[in-house]
């Protein structure tokens, strides 16, 4: 993001673990490795780095993360087990509903965490139409679990119930709709050995159990998913790119080798949907194939300023006080709401790069999981006249995370960076807003289609063959 930003590292999506399937075996594993000292002090830590560096304090109720905050302490306190401890841990930093704030479990649990794997049996889900839907499997599953199977219950719960009480409350996400996709898709999460039920309704209609126990399990899936970068033509001389992310510089090779037949070509679709980020400067060169000013302009970024006289002052006046600007000044420091304006990111657009004719009509696909680099992505291009938002509002944030290493094993992520559109209009909790919203309907991927793709197929033939 030019020489006074920093690349935006990955907005990945943050682990939630299982807490009614895998508690027992975790109390049992860690029950007295993590001393109480080392809690207070990893949790109160945590604390006073939001309260000085966390940038979206006007979103939140602070009366409540101060009550989250001593209610967290007490519940360390009482706490009988190192597991119990890190959902704590976990769930006080979801409260800050922020997609670049949360808590990492330790090593030693991460690597035995499994949400897909199972003895006999491979099983991915994705909420489609609000349902949460298997929609990819092992080529050699033992158990009958069809692609397009709806999941009905976890444990005997109903699925609605266990995502909101089990999986959500762990989850750090800055907007409803990227938490309701990351929950389902961690559904089944838990560590390897663990056992569990799962009823779902088969696209026949009939409704089935199992119980299914998590295991290493390396069959390949059904469908192929293929998350990397590409590009392809599709019929009518249309031309497809995939970002799967911004973490692969080779991208902009494998763009600048295609240039001839993208250009060539009567529309194209970028595809970036389950993009979660990665490096900006990445975003911004692969954005500048596409854009012909000389400047690429992004964010409008501000982040926390902390003077502590001003803070001082500014513990004198009530909150309602709007006497004086100098006052008011000092009100919002005192609250953790002073930002420091750094200014619109400025690029300097790389013309040695090839550019794509702006007569050419671009579609580009976006959801509920583009965060972060992601987001900023489809800021440079945003209002471009050739360029059109198609599918779902995006998670609806980005900034750069500052990463704690606690002496408690895990590490906390905290966000540094108010990021908002260039004028000053913010898209944090609520996404960026596609010119067209269509999603994927539970009807056509049943039949192996997808709805905003084809959509998308539909909307540049009739664009471009007038």
């Amino acid at each position: 993001m030019g020489n006074y930003f920093r690349p935006l590292l990955v907005g990945c999506l943050t682990i939630v673990l299982n807490t009614v399937i895998v508690r027992n075996s975790l109390c049992q594993k860690y029950s007295k490795q993590v001393e109480l000292e080392t809690k207070l002090y990893s949790l109160s830590k945590v604390w006073s780095e939001c309260e000085f560096n966390f940038p979206y304090f006007k979103f939140l109720d602070q009366h409540i993360i101060d009550s989250i905050y001593r209610k967290s302490l007490a519940d360390v306190i009482v706490s009988t087990d190192d597991f119990s401890y890190y959902l704590i841990m976990r769930k006080f930093l979801a409260s800050f509903r922020d997609n670049h704030t949360y808590y990492t479990y330790p090593k030693s649990i991460q690597s035995q965490l499994n949400r897909s794997q199972f003895m006999g049996v491979r099983l991915e889900a994705s909420l489609i139409e609000g349902k949460a839907v298997i929609t990819r499997i092992g080529r050699n599953n033992a158990i009958d679990i069809p692609i397009g199977s709806e999941i009905l219950f976890i444990d005997s719960i109903k699925v609605s119930y266990y995502l909101n009480s089990h999986i959500k409350p762990f989850l750090s996400s800055s907007s409803e709709q990227r938490l309701n996709e990351i929950a389902v898709k961690n559904i089944f999460l838990g560590l390897d050995g663990s056992s569990f039920t799962v009823t779902i309704k088969k696209p026949n209609n009939d409704i089935a159990t199992f119980k299914l126990t998590r295991a290493d399990n390396e069959d390949e899936w059904l469908p192929l998913l293929k998350t990397s970068s590409f590009v392809s033509k599709l019929n009518d001389n249309i031309c497809q790119i995939k970002i799967g992310s911004f973490n692969d510089f080779s991208l902009i090779d494998s763009l600048s080798s295609h240039m001839e037949q993208l250009s060539h070509s009567k529309g194209i679709i970028i595809d970036l949907r389950g993009n979660t980020g990665g490096n900006s400067i990445l975003a911004c060169k692969i954005a500048s194939f596409f854009i012909h000013d000389s400047i690429i302009y992004g964010s409008l970024v501000s982040t926390r300023k902390n003077l502590a006289i001003n803070r001082a002052y500014g513990l004198r006046y009530p909150i309602s006080d709007t006497s004086n600007e100098s006052r008011m000044e000092d009100i919002l420091y005192a609250r953790n709401l002073f930002l420091e304006n750094v200014g619109i990111s400025k690029n300097q657009n790389e013309f040695s790069l090839r550019k794509i004719s702006e007569n050419i009509e671009i579609v580009i696909l976006i959801d509920a999981l583009n965060i972060s680099a992601a987001e900023e992505f489809l800021i440079y291009l945003k209002d471009k006249k050739n360029i059109t938002f198609i599918g779902e509002a995006t998670g609806g944030g980005n900034g750069s995370p500052m990463i704690i290493l606690l002496p408690d094993g895990g590490s906390a992520s905290i966000c540094t960076q108010y990021c908002a559109f260039s004028d000053g209009t913010d898209y944090y909790r609520k996404g960026i807003q596609p010119e067209i919203t269509i999603y994927q309907t539970y009807k056509d991927f049943l039949q192996g289609i997808d709805t905003v793709m084809e959509f998308a197929i539909k909307y540049l033939r009739n664009n471009t063959m007038k």
